[in-house]
């Protein structure tokens, strides 16, 4: 029974630990997206603008109200956008575009309105495609775990519906064996979702 309760409690230390790994992930994925510039933000300064608004002092002023605050003293002082939203996002793909995009018609005249708009489009549109990725990627994730758990909801119910599996697996040379492998073929099944997932999700 002993090496029985050893192993039950092992795979659920197992499911525990990526259970909490991808938590984890999700949790750090959010706290990045609070700190960049996204299509809301980017909306808002077209809106701005459009309205009459000076291009630097929009950026300026929406920077310090999303506590962008090395965009906030460059785009004062008209210093180079890129290497303050760089710092700021912590090199965020979409934020630095959005500030070399912003750079390039500076320098160029060229106006800024459409020029951003057509950008947020695209971003909205990868967006899209992501949220459709990520919903896919939830039933994988449900699936993974279910499958992780039945060995233990398994025995669990063998052992409550009185067929003696337990005896045979803690008690028996091939059921001791059987049950050696079944763990460790478990954590590897476990670990092998997660490490699959987890590329997926490095593209989200």
């Amino acid at each position: 029974m002993n090496y029985l309760l050893i192993t039950l409690a092992i795979l659920v230390i197992t499911n525990w630990i990526v259970l909490m790994s991808f938590f984890k992930r999700r949790l750090k994925i959010t706290n990045l997206q609070n700190n960049q510039i996204n299509e809301d933000l980017i909306q808002k300064i077209i809106s701005l603008i459009t309205n009459g608004l000076n291009p630097r002092l929009v950026l300026t002023t929406v920077a310090k109200e999303n506590n962008l605050r090395e965009l906030a003293k460059v785009s004062a002082t008209g210093e180079d956008l890129v290497k303050a939203v760089s710092k700021d996002t912590n090199n965020d793909l979409t934020s630095v575009s959005f500030a070399q995009v912003w750079q390039v018609c500076e320098r160029n005249g060229a106006s800024l309105s459409p020029v951003l708009n057509s950008f947020n489009n695209q971003i909205r549109t990868e967006n899209e495609l992501r949220q459709e990725l990520s919903s896919s990627l939830s039933g994988v994730k449900l699936s993974a775990y279910v499958l992780a758990l039945l060995p233990i909801i398994g025995i669990i119910l063998a052992y409550l519906l009185g067929v003696n599996s337990i005896f045979w697996l803690t008690n028996s040379s091939f059921g001791k064996t059987a049950l050696f492998f079944a763990l460790i073929l478990e954590i590897i099944g476990v670990f092998w979702a997660k490490r699959m997932i987890s590329q997926v999700e490095s593209i989200l």
